[in-house]
C-alpha cells in the first residue's frame, strides 16, 4: 500500500445555527423526544474501544463508494488498542441483488489496518426511480483485541473521516446542513439486518418544518445502504437540520457534506455520524484537505 500524503485542516465551519434547528425536534412530531419513546437503542455518536474482555464486536459504517471513480470512495481503518492480537472480518453489502462479501484481515496489536472498501467488493453506486442512490454498506466485526473503528471518504479534492457506529437505531440528528448554492448535502441510510426497514425524513430548515411526501415511509432494503440527495427534496435552504425516524426495523444514518468550487465562501468535505438523541451542545465534525 503507498503511503498517504499530508493533510492540513480546510477553513471549513459550518455554522453553529444548526444547532438548534436540531434540538428544535424534540417538541415537533408527537411532541416528545426520541428519549422519552425509549425505542431507540443507539451507542454514543463518537468511536468507543472495545472492553477488554469482549469476545467480538461489531461496527456499522453507512456512507462511502466501493468502485473506482465513485463520488466518496471509503476506506476501513480498525485499530488495535489491546495487548493481543485481532482478526476482523469486513462485509460489503452492496444491495440489489447483489450478496455480501467478505475479507479477513489480521490485526496486531497496537496496529492499525487499511481496507479500501473497493478491495473486498467492486460496489458502484446505482440511482433508482425514486431519486434515491443505492450503495454499498459496512459491517466490521473484529474478534479479540480493544477495537476502535472508523473510516474515511475521498471526494475529488478532499477527505474526511468519521466513526463507524456501534448499533444500528430508530432516530438520528443532525445539525450541521445546507442545501445552499455549491453545497451537495447527503444522508445515507445502512440496513444490515435480513428485514426491510421504513424510515421517515423530516427536515428543520429557515422556512420552517419541513416533511417531504417522496420522503416519508421511505424503505430501505435489507442488506442495502440508500442515499438520500438532499437538495433534490429540499432546495436552496441555507440551514437544514434532520430528523432520520425509523418506523420499522433499525438503520445506521451518517451524513456527508461537500462544498463545491460553485459556492462562493466555503470549501471542503465533512462526514458525520448522527446523534441519536437532540441535546444542548453539540461535538465538532473534523474535515481535511489533500493538499494540491
Amino acid at each position: 500500500m503507498t503511503a498517504r500524503e499530508p493533510r492540513r485542516l480546510p477553513v471549513l465551519l459550518v455554522v453553529g445555527g444548526c444547532i438548534a434547528l436540531a434540538a428544535a425536534f424534540a417538541i415537533v412530531g408527537n411532541g416528545t423526544s426520541s428519549a422519552g419513546r425509549g425505542a431507540s437503542a443507539v451507542a454514543a455518536p463518537v468511536p468507543t474501544v472495545a472492553e477488554q474482555d469482549a469476545v467480538s464486536t461489531s461496527w456499522y459504517c453507512a456512507e462511502g463508494t466501493g468502485a473506482p471513480g465513485g463520488r466518496a470512495n471509503e476506506t476501513v481503518l480498525i485499530a488495535n488498542e489491546g495487548t493481543d492480537d485481532a482478526r476482523a472480518v469486513v462485509t460489503v453489502m452492496p444491495g440489489g441483488r447483489n450478496g455480501p462479501e467478505s475479507r479477513r484481515v489480521g490485526v496486531p496489536r497496537g496496529a492499525q489496518v487499511r481496507v479500501p472498501v473497493s478491495s473486498v467488493a467492486q460496489a458502484a453506486e446505482q440511482p433508482d426511480e425514486s431519486g434515491m442512490i443505492v450503495g454499498p454498506g459496512v459491517v466490521v466485526e473484529v474478534f479479540g483485541g480493544r477495537s476502535v473503528v472508523e473510516h474515511e471518504i475521498d471526494g475529488e479534492d478532499d477527505t474526511a473521516v468519521g466513526p463507524c457506529a456501534r448499533e444500528a437505531g430508530r432516530d438520528w440528528y443532525f445539525a450541521a446542513g445546507t442545501t445552499e448554492r455549491g453545497a451537495e448535502q447527503n444522508a445515507a441510510l445502512f440496513n444490515p439486518f435480513p428485514d426491510d426497514a421504513i424510515v421517515d425524513l423530516t427536515f428543520a430548515t429557515d422556512a420552517g418544518f419541513i416533511a417531504p411526501a417522496d420522503l416519508q415511509a421511505v424503505v430501505v432494503p435489507r442488506h442495502t445502504r440508500i442515499t438520500v440527495p438532499i437538495a433534490n427534496f429540499v432546495r436552496r435552504q441555507a440551514q437544514v437540520g434532520l430528523h432520520v425516524h425509523v418506523r420499522t426495523g433499525r438503520v445506521v444514518a451518517e451524513q456527508s457534506l461537500r462544498f463545491t468550487a460553485d459556492n462562493e465562501t466555503r470549501r471542503g468535505l465533512t462526514l458525520s455520524l448522527g446523534a441519536p438523541t437532540p441535546a444542548p451542545s453539540s461535538q465538532s465534525r473534523s474535515s481535511h484537505r489533500k493538499p494540491s
